[in-house]
């Protein structure tokens, strides 16, 4: 799991990872809880409304994804909104929504130490890390603002119209 590799991290510099979403009570869920439970560092919250999500995105230094799939991740888009840097797992459709090293980082599942790295990167570097939230967040709102993304669909209807 992700966690056990910010381990060494954690043992060198102060920071806390909060998780938020739906946790599923299977092995997988239990042991995820259980592994936060033993990090002072990690902290678990839940559901949460759009409200408090933009609260959190409002504190974050940094939203990190570490997934072994994933289409469009809508937290990546959010969190690029909100002007976060973004750390995320270089599978599915997630190069769609991040330039590596422009947009925000992508990392290797298969290699776990690849996440505190770009974590550590990030810390270490908080001009590098507002470039990215910079660039994240313009090409979040000439992407996919819910304008752009109507009108994307009104011009597909158009052209399937236009061949009838």
């Amino acid at each position: 799991m992700p966690i056990r590799s910010l381990d060494p991290l954690a043992r060198q510099l102060s920071f806390e990872v909060r998780f938020f979403g739906k946790c599923a009570n299977d092995p997988y869920g239990k042991k995820f809880l259980e592994l936060i439970g033993t990090r002072p560092w990690c902290v678990w919250g839940g559901m949460l409304d759009r409200e408090k999500l933009r609260s959190e995105f409002s504190k974050a230094s940094v939203l990190m994804l570490p997934t072994w799939e994933d289409n469009c991740p809508m937290v990546v888009l959010e969190a690029q909104a909100a002007g976060v840097p973004v750390i995320a797992s270089n599978v599915g459709g997630v190069p769609d929504l991040i330039e590596d090293g422009f947009t925000g980082i992508l990392t290797d599942p298969s290699r776990p130490e690849t996440m505190p790295q770009a974590l550590k990167t990030l810390l270490d570097k908080p001009d590098f890390a507002r470039r990215l939230a910079d660039q994240g967040r313009k090409q979040a709102t000439a992407r996919f603002h819910p304008r752009i993304i109507a009108e994307q669909h009104l011009q597909i209807y158009r052209e399937a119209i236009a061949t009838r």
